[in-house]
């Protein structure tokens, strides 16, 4: 996956021309970044400049004010998982509280429901061998499910996560 912003030149865009250019930032560290938009304001010969639209890094853009060292922490979790957990993790946790240890103690997987993790958690743990094999039909794992996700976890578009 590519990650990548739009820079645009903020002098000429008050003068009504759209100058700018996508810089591909997914192998970029944040003083490189720095330098590539400095770069390229100098080349056009302007100091101002604004970032108009970004690629994948929706849950960690802002117009005002970028901070490029979480932009980089972010695209590097990508790497290890899945853009689609990333993003639901940084969204529910905030983008100025993520950390890449964060994430990973609290991420659980991704499963169509909260009952179908409820199932797989119950059968994995010790408990579930302590009910007698004839009971364990009548097990509820919807209320289990329910209560497990109204205490400990949340779940957010196809994907677990642990509360911290």
């Amino acid at each position: 996956m590519d990650y990548s912003i739009y820079v645009a030149s903020l002098s000429h865009y008050n003068n009504g021309e759209l100058v700018g250019k996508w810089l591909d930032i997914t192998d970029m560290t944040a003083e490189e970044i720095r330098q590539d938009i400095l770069s390229y304001m100098d080349s056009l010969g302007v100091e101002e400049w604004a970032l108009h639209d970004e690629s994948n890094l929706g849950c960690v853009f802002s117009e005002y004010g970028m901070d490029w060292d979480r932009v980089v922490r972010f695209i590097d979790l990508c790497k290890g998982y899945s853009y689609e957990s990333v993003s639901t993790y940084v969204s529910n946790i905030g983008s100025d509280y993520f950390t890449k240890e964060g994430f990973e103690s609290s991420y659980m997987g991704k499963y169509d429901s909260e009952k179908s993790f409820a199932e797989e958690y119950i059968e994995d743990s010790w408990l579930f061998d302590q009910i007698p094999s004839h009971l364990q039909y009548y097990f509820d794992y919807d209320r289990y499910a329910n209560d497990l996700f109204i205490t400990d976890f949340y779940f957010d578009n196809k994907f677990v996560f642990l509360r911290n």
